[in-house]
């Protein structure tokens, strides 16, 4: 199957994006990403998918095979280790336990928030301003 050259390289794009977003917000932050193989449901088409670690969080990017482009999304850490404690299968958890919220676009607004994230110790306690 050959890749979507389009979708590979919105994937990339987003990826590196995040990472020079954290990096502005924190120079001496050390981010990893790694990229790994990624089919749409017919598995006709395949691209790539990121997957951004920092000491603080963990970000997906997507690949978008629809809109030939990526989005991307906050891995829910905490619940994916708390379905494996609860001894769910690694495919359940895979399928079920990484997404947290909805999954972003690629535009400059999510690109500095998920850099912030990235970057930054958010205090989930503390309530938001309308």
């Amino acid at each position: 199957m050959k890749p979507n050259e389009t979708v590979v390289d919105a994937v990339k794009a987003y990826a590196n994006d995040i990472v020079q977003s954290a990096k502005a917000y924190n120079i001496d932050t050390d981010v990893d990403v790694d990229f790994d193989d990624a089919f749409n449901t017919e598995e006709t088409e395949s691209a790539t998918a990121a997957v951004i670690t920092s000491k603080l969080g963990v970000v997906m990017v997507f690949p978008d095979f629809v809109k030939k482009s990526a989005c991307a999304s906050i891995y829910n850490v905490g619940l994916a280790k708390w379905m494996i404690a609860e001894g769910f299968s690694e495919e359940r958890v895979h399928e079920e336990g990484k997404v947290f919220g909805a999954t972003m676009p690629h535009n400059k607004k999510n690109v500095e928030t998920l850099g912030y994230y990235l970057t930054h110790k958010i205090d989930h306690t503390k309530k938001l301003k309308a």
